[in-house]
């Protein structure tokens, strides 16, 4: 294994209805283990891997998603004699210009040791998310035809902590006892928002989005009789 590792990614994301989006990963590691100050560490703790990365991924968003170009179809308009009829065009969904991919950065550390010659191994990370250009309707003007679109509207803040530790208890030529212990825990924070919003969503059964309340809120009226 090497003392360090580190990592560049970069590529561009295209889907056929949305603009392009460059994305971008740099991640490393330092394998503690091979330090030769590790040795007066040894037998107790056996391996040390610290590691990090930061990123900038895209997504395409929810499959309801349209296009950020115009989408034309072909129809058959109605007449009022069969022999009249002829093939014509319609807009299904005018342009949508700048509507983007969903993106995210995020920053990552994280450690992986080994106690007792590795008899006992566990990770810990640590994640902070910045989602951004979150899809969603808003009301519009209803230039090209349409009152409610899609566009970039959201922002999201979220963190959390993932940690596991995995034992071997017995370990024999016939039998092997293992045991492993997974705890994980999130918080996130709708930091922006410009669609629409109705009271009845309030309640609704899907969860709430509002600014400053985490994604998904279920919310509970509280009503004064006069």
């Amino acid at each position: 294994m090497e003392l360090f590792v580190m990592k560049v990614l970069i590529r561009w994301v295209r889907a056929l209805l949305l603009v392009g989006y460059p994305t971008w990963n740099i991640s490393g590691s330092w394998t503690v283990d091979k330090e030769k100050f590790f040795s007066a560490l040894r037998p107790t703790l056996s391996s040390l891997v610290l590691k990090a990365s930061y990123s900038l991924t895209a997504d395409k968003g929810p499959s309801s998603v349209t296009n950020s170009t115009i989408i034309i179809k072909s129809t058959t308009p109605w007449r009022h004699q069969s022999s009249l009829q002829e093939t014509g065009y319609r807009i299904t969904h005018p342009e949508n210009s700048e509507l983007t991919y969903e993106k995210k950065h995020e920053l990552n550390l994280g450690l992986t040791a080994g106690l007792l010659k590795d008899r006992i191994n566990f990770s810990f990370d640590w994640y902070h998310r910045n989602n951004f250009d979150l899809i969603g309707p808003i009301t519009t003007m209803g230039l090209g035809g349409s009152t409610v679109k899609y566009g970039n509207v959201a922002s999201m803040q979220s963190d959390g902590v993932e940690f596991s530790v995995s034992t071997t208890n017995i370990k024999t030529k016939n039998f092997s006892w293992t045991t492993d212990f997974v705890y994980a825990h999130s918080r996130n924070t709708v930091s922006k928002l410009e669609n629409r919003q109705r009271m009845i969503d309030l309640i609704s059964g899907t969860g709430f989005w509002g600014r400053g309340l985490p994604c998904t809120s279920i919310v509970l009226y509280s009503i004064l009789q006069v």
